[in-house]
């Protein structure tokens, strides 16, 4: 009889050994990394994912050891691997925090960006008065702009802008976002030739101080070219939006948060333009680095691939659209309460 019976229960007591060694070395990681050593704690979990990659515990333990020890990547990959994992078991609350975490990596810049950044906006004790008048001027100046009074609202922004020079001096963060914001009061006037001077002091100093591949620097150089773009410069404004994409991509990535959106921009202006066959195209190149970032059920995907299907059926592709509309439909039933084809 007993013979009969250790078949089945052998495999049952190895699995068992197995799951209990796991938790003790995942015990012994979390121990370590409290200890403030991550590396010992990243080895010991990544042994335990090599004979169980499916770990919940090991999975999410990696994923927050990924992004102490600067590996992006790797915590990425951990989520994504989860996130699957839970849509497969139905947890759909669960996956919807993993895809916080998701969005949260995917809008994190590397430590260079600030530490750049925070080099030229150094404000020392002597300044701080100095720099609460430039905040409450700026205020103003945004309250009067919102307010409907733009003639207001630049007189205080030109205003700030003479602050920032006489207490911060040319090089300094807090004189560029000046001139910066500056030509934006005068782009929302309608003159673009003085939101052009100013945009162009604005990146000059940027380019100078941070670097021409700075996300603040492109994000100048965005504002840039969308004012070309309104402007009816539209060569100009695509050569210069394109520069704007490839510089973030290097930098950042081709899905962090702020690509994105200049990606995005790049679309609007295909579609402005009648071109929705770029458009799409450029919709799919999008949709395509989402999922590989965020997941297929993330919302930043599922969003895209229906923004697709809606471009197709611009387009006359019937079935590709129909097609689109159901992987929506199927990606959100992993992620929603009730989906049906009447969300549609």
């Amino acid at each position: 009889m007993s013979k009969r019976l250790s078949i089945p229960v052998i495999p049952f007591v190895l699995a068992l050994s197995a799951s209990w060694a796991s938790a003790a070395t995942i015990d012994s990681a979390e121990a370590a990394l409290a200890a403030g050593d991550a590396d010992s704690a990243l080895e010991q979990v990544l042994t335990v994912l090599e004979t169980d990659p499916d770990n919940p515990e090991a999975l999410d333990l990696t994923a927050n050891l990924g992004m102490l020890t600067g590996m992006p990547g790797l915590a990425r990959d951990s989520l994504l691997h989860r996130a699957g994992l839970l849509v497969a078991a139905g947890d759909k609350a669960a996956v919807r925090s993993v895809h916080e975490q998701l969005s949260g990596l995917n809008a994190t810049q590397p430590e260079w960006v600030d530490q750049q950044l925070q080099a030229i906006a150094q404000v020392t004790e002597e300044q701080a008065p100095a720099y609460q008048d430039w905040s409450a001027i700026t205020q103003d100046a945004q309250m009067a702009l919102e307010g409907g009074d733009p003639e207001s609202a630049i007189a205080a922004q030109e205003t700030a802008l003479m602050m920032a020079l006489e207490n911060f001096g040319e090089e300094h963060w807090i004189t560029i976002v000046s001139y910066r914001d500056l030509g934006f009061l005068y782009r929302q006037m309608g003159n673009a030739e003085a939101a052009d001077q100013n945009y162009q002091e604005a990146l000059a100093r940027a380019t100078g101080l941070l670097g021409e591949s700075h996300p603040q620097t492109l994000e100048i150089l965005g504002m840039l070219a969308e004012l070309y773009q309104a402007a009816g410069m539209g060569e100009q404004a695509l050569s210069i939006q394109m520069d704007v994409i490839n510089g973030l991509t290097q930098g950042l990535g081709a899905a962090n948060e702020m690509t994105l959106s200049a990606r995005y921009s790049l679309i609007s202006w295909f579609e402005s333009a009648g071109d929705y066959q770029t458009a799409l195209a450029e919709i799919e190149s999008v949709c395509s680095d989402i999922v590989d970032q965020y997941g297929a059920w993330h919302p930043q995907a599922v969003d895209c691939i229906y923004y697709r299907a809606s471009t197709e059926q611009t387009l006359g592709q019937t079935r590709k659209a129909a097609d689109s509309y159901r992987e929506v439909i199927s990606l959100l039933a992993g992620t929603q309460p009730a989906v049906n084809d009447y969300v549609f």
